[in-house]
């Protein structure tokens, strides 16, 4: 079992990749998104999302992604784009969060809070502004936002 990981770092997407492949997954990206959302460990996310449907080697549906952080006490809240697009510097008139923006507009994304982006065939974690995926630096076009929020 890999070591302790620090949330939301480039080291513990490495450590979640490898806790993959050890399980010879892959299409797991719900699985890596929620692990790195949660930081609990890799095989404890598959474990309850292979119990509320996710087969191995398969995609997985946006509703097992969402039971699978409610039974580990977590929500996630939709949040609109404008939310973030609003804090851009100079009127930012790009209508689009792209996979980079946490990045390029750290400021506005580094508030503390944990997000799942969903693309087209893709979900990723944005911890406290630090894209936590094989997509940092890449542009792939977000079309949700959820804010993943620990339940009191």
């Amino acid at each position: 079992m890999p070591g302790p990981r620090k949330s939301g770092t480039v080291e513990q997407y490495a450590s979640v990749r490898n806790a993959s492949n050890a399980l010879h997954e892959s299409n797991d990206c719900a699985v890596v998104a929620a692990t790195v959302a949660t930081n609990e460990p890799y095989e404890k996310v598959h474990g309850l999302m292979a119990a509320n449907g996710r087969r191995p080697r398969k995609g997985t549906a946006m509703a097992i992604t969402e039971a699978t952080l409610r039974a580990l006490g977590f929500d996630m809240v939709c949040v609109p784009h404008h939310e973030f697009l609003s804090r851009y510097p100079g009127g930012n008139l790009n209508r689009n969060i792209t996979t980079h923006h946490p990045e390029r507009y750290n400021n506005v994304w580094a508030d503390g809070n944990t997000y799942l982006l969903r693309t087209a065939g893709h979900i990723l974690a944005v911890v406290n502004g630090v894209n936590v995926d094989w997509t940092r630096g890449k542009a792939l076009r977000v079309k949700v936002i959820y804010r993943v929020v620990k339940r009191a």
